[in-house]
This record gives structure tokens, sequence and C-alpha cells, in this order.
């Protein structure tokens, strides 16, 4: 499975995996419950050592580290230890990698793949204070990754083969060495994944690679095709380097839009802002040249915890953000929680449909006492930046209402506390729901702005599951319900005032980005490595020979046709 896209040649460096501590027990509880505190002391000192190491890591590794000193601190965490310490007589070392076992075992239980993927965090923490309770430095200490000589007398960088790979082993890497990443566990959304795209190193995951290599042998990732290659012949290697030299230069020419401004051929203005989970990602927000944050996921905030963040700790983020920008605008979805992204402890009931259940808004409303931290919070650190606010999911004009009132509710609260904050903040909501769309015309009137969700709108349009191959052909951004709805969207927004964004991955699709355009869409929102590509695709466009491409397919009957017009395409330069 592909993690992150890019090929690497590197020899192998393999990680063993730590060996876990055997059961001991103790006739001293206190004595365990002390050397539980120095450990958990000595822990929490050597992750803020690592964090203060900025040189050391990416952006997304510090969001990580700084998550897993949030989870440490919470006393949930120590209190799990110390029952096992307290109940069973255990030496702490065993309460740590049990109790760590036992939260990693409630994750993996879960339904969502996200929260499956966060049971090695759980094992991570518990480590963390092993490690320091015992003095043993982790075996994937940046040293012992020393230079080794390559095949055909080259120094290669290293590929980094383990079963799991977490954020605390990243962290003690000497990055600049390494090539690539090999798991045997994680998928799309795990850490490794996420590390690995934000430094844009290439990751795969291949079950028991680790029985497949040996330490040292001279190994080809493909990211791209999913390969690896050992032990390549020399035609092989050269074919490989010809490769990685071509994409190299395909990023290089892409820097020269990182200053331009998204104009087509003919002078028609956009903007193209980034798609965000963590707030140190807005670095590279800045470093691609995006117009802003079009989408600041804010779900991601209350991941990786055991209980809610509280205001400060979401003003003090959002605060951070809104400055990173300088101006720019930063649009925070709110909590955007249920259908494939459960949070155990917001107890949202099992339902047999999610996706059409309690999420989103939906949540919200029936737990305002969550959803106005979050506003307030929000509204507080628009004192100092582009705060927007946008409403998740939003299906009636009655769900706007009750949600306005909340917001005006919290901005009265917060005059009454005499706190600063933008009187005039834009509100918008996104437009996921096909009822949204068909209601856009009298929506359009209440808010700031829209943002269009195309990934729920294709599924809800289509009745289509995204993850469910056999319905495939159903849940596609060409369908000509969905284009329909779309230019609705833009036309009754444009009819009021308000500007229109599009923020689902449809927004980064080649085929359907002069589409959109025609349509007149305002504002592309993206991943931030998908900003300069997209801004060069819209800078070799035509904006009146889009408008034509886009009248066209509003005409088409089916998908196919659409294809076929977008196939027949000619509106560059």
């Amino acid at each position: 499975m592909c993690l992150s896209k890019g090929i690497a040649i590197g020899n192998a460096f393999i990680l063993k995996e730590k060996e876990a501590p055997v059961l001991e027990l103790t006739q001293n509880i206190s004595l365990e419950l002390e050397i539980l505190d120095k450990g958990l002391d000595k822990a929490l000192d050597d992750l803020k050592e690592n964090l203060a190491d900025e040189d050391r890591m990416s952006p997304e590794q510090k969001t990580i580290m700084e998550t897993h000193l949030m989870l440490l601190e919470d006393p949930a965490f120590k209190d799990q230890v110390a029952a096992l310490i307290k109940e069973f007589s255990y030496r702490c070392e065993y309460a740590l990698y049990t109790g760590a076992g036992k939260l990693a075992e409630h994750f993996k239980a879960m339904d969502n793949a996200y929260f499956r993927e966060r049971a090695a965090d759980m094992m991570d923490l518990g480590w963390y204070v092993i490690e320091a309770i015992t003095s043993k430095e982790n075996p994937v200490v940046k040293d012992k990754i020393k230079s080794q000589q390559g095949l055909v007398g080259e120094d290669f960088g290293r590929v980094i083969v383990a079963k799991d790979l977490t954020p605390a082993d990243t962290v003690k890497l000497n990055m600049s060495q390494v090539a690539a990443f090999i798991t045997e566990n994680g998928g799309p959304s795990s850490h490794t994944a996420i590390i690995a795209r934000s430094m844009d190193i290439p990751a795969l995951s291949v079950p028991d690679i680790s029985k497949l290599l040996n330490q040292g042998e001279l190994v080809i990732v493909d990211g791209f095709k999913g390969d690896i290659i050992i032990e390549p012949s020399l035609a092989t290697l050269d074919a490989y380097r010809k490769k990685i030299e071509h994409h190299q230069s395909i990023k290089d020419k892409l820097t020269q839009y990182k200053e331009c401004q998204a104009e087509t051929l003919d002078g028609h203005r956009v903007k193209v802002t980034a798609n965000i989970v963590a707030p140190q990602i807005a670095e590279k927000v800045m470093e691609v040249g995006a117009d802003g944050i079009g989408l600041y996921r804010s779900e991601f905030l209350y991941m990786d915890r055991i209980s809610p963040p509280d205001e400060e700790i979401q003003f003090q983020i959002y605060k951070e953000v809104a400055e990173m920008l300088t101006g720019k605008e930063v649009i925070v979805r709110t909590l955007d929680v249920g259908g494939d992204k459960h949070i155990d402890y917001l107890n949202i009931p099992h339902e047999d449909n999610p996706f059409l259940g309690f999420r989103a808004i939906r949540y919200c409303l029936g737990n305002t006492g969550i959803f106005k931290t979050q506003i307030r919070a929000l509204l507080r650190a628009s004192h100092f930046g582009k705060i927007r606010i946008m409403i998740p999911m939003i299906g009636t004009y009655e769900e706007w209402c009750q949600t306005k009132s909340i917001i005006e509710n919290c901005k009265e609260e917060l005059k009454g506390n005499q706190i600063p904050f933008d009187d005039n903040l834009k509100i918008g909501i996104m437009i996921e729901v096909p009822s949204a769309a068909m209601m856009s015309d009298i929506l359009a009137k209440e808010v700031d702005f829209f943002s269009i969700g195309t990934n729920d709108l294709i599924a809800y349009t289509m009745a289509a599951d995204r993850m469910n191959q056999k319905v495939a052909y159903l849940y596609s951004d060409t369908q000509p319900a969905v284009l329909r709805l779309i230019q609705m969207t833009i036309d009754n927004g444009h009819k009021a005032g308000i500007p229109v964004s599009m923020c689902g991955n449809s927004a980064a699709n080649p085929d359907l980005i002069p589409v959109y355009l025609g349509m007149g869409l305002d504002k592309f929102s993206v991943n931030p490595s998908e900003v300069l590509g997209v801004k060069e695709q819209i800078c070799s466009l035509k904006i009146e020979a889009c408008r034509k491409i886009s009248q066209k397919i509003l005409s088409c009957k089916s998908a196919k046709s659409v294809k076929k017009v977008i196939d027949g395409m000619t509106i560059s330069h």
C-alpha cells in the first residue's frame, strides 16, 4: 500500500522490535507509584526537550509530539497505570506496558480506521515512560544510522524498515539520511504516512517486509506504484535514477508559482488555499504561497485524546495559526464527527448507518456545551487574525438558525466579560448535503460564504459509499447530477453576493479544474502539496474557453459523456 508518493533508493535499515517487560510483582506498592511519578516527570522533560529542538523535526512531527505531551499530562493515563499497580501489585514497567496495551486494544477495536491506527501511539506513550525509568535508549537513535557504502560505489540514504514507526522513533532519526519508510502496519492516515508526506519522503506499507529484506540490502522504493525492488541490477538503478531526476525537475518547475497569483491567461483571478489538520502545517501553507487556509479540520484537535480540548487549549491553537498566516484567511470547520470519524469519549451512540445519522452539526446542536466551547475559542482567536468559522453538514434552514443563535449567544457572553473578538467575523457553511444545495438560494442570503465539500456531496447525491468498489462507478465527481448541484450552488452564491469555494478532493482534480473555473468557482482549497500544481494549471487556462466547456458539460446526460468532453478539451495556450 502506498502511504506517501515518491521514489527513493537506499540501504535497508531494519529496526528491531522492543522487548516487552516480564511480569514481576512487588510488595512495595508505594515505591512503584513513586517510580511511576518520577518516570512520568522524566518522560515529560524528554518530550519537552525534543520539542525544543525544532530543527530535528517536521511540523507534523512536532504536532504529534505535542499531542503525546498532552496525553502524558492527562491524569487519565497515569490513573490507568496506577490502578494496575494497586490492584495487581505489578512492577511499574509491566504496569506501564500492560496499561498502554489495554488502551491500544481499546483503539484497535474501534470501527474507524484512523483510531485503529492510533493504537500504536498509546503503546508509544508506555515506552516513553518505561525508557525513562530504565534509562535504556530507544533502539532507533540517530547515531545508529551510520553511513554505509552502497552498491556501485555510492552512498545511499537509509530505507527505514519497521513493523511500525512511532513519532518518537522518527524524532530520534537523523532525517537527512533517511530516504524512505517501509512499515508492516499502518494506513494512509497513520503517523508514518503523515510524517512521510510532510517531509516528501516515499513510504509504503508492506506486510512481513522485515522477512523479505536483510540489513543493508539495497532497495528501490516506488511510492507511485507501490513497488519495492531488492538488490536491483545496474540497469534498473539507472532507470530509477532518471525517474527521480524527472520528478525532481517537475517539482523545481512548480516553485516559480509560489509568488504568482492564480490567474488565467486572459486575466481571471481566483484564490488557491490549503487544507490543514494541524497548526504546524500552516508553515507549509506559507511555503507554497497559498492564499490562506480554506479548510482547517478542527476535529483532529479532538483526536488522540481521552477528553475534549478545553477553551483555552483551542484558543491558543487557533490564535497561533491566525498569527502565523499574517493577515490571510483561516477558515476553521467546526467539529465534524460521526460517520467514519468516531471519538470514543464523545459518546456518540452506535448507529446502523452513521453517515446518515448523528454527525457534524447535528451532533454539535445536540451537545451545545462542547460546541459553545469551540465557538468561544474561535471568536477569541478572531481578535488576532482573519479567522472564519465554517459549519459542516447544514441540511436545513432551521439548523442554520439554531447554529446562528448559539454563535450570537457566545458573542454576548464574551461581550459581557469584556473579552475582545471580531464582531464582524465571517461565518459560512459547507454545501455537502443535496438539500443544502437545493436551498442554496435561501441559505446564501443568510451566510457570508459557501464551501462545497465534494467528498460527501457526491456520496449523498449518488447514494454511493465511496469505499465500496461495487458502486465506484456511481461515486464520481463527473456525475451530471453532482455537477449540476455545484453549478446551482455557485450561481445562488453569486446572486447573493457571497464567494463560493470548494474544499473536497475534487478541487485538485486536473480534469475538472477548468470546468469549475468555467462554472465561476472563486476559490480552490487543496492539500498544501497540491497548491503549486493547481496554480500552474489555472495560469495555463483561458477563462472564456473554460466557460464554454462547462456549459457543454452541464448539458451532458451521463458521466461517460462528461468524460468524453473533458478528454477533448483544448483550453490552454
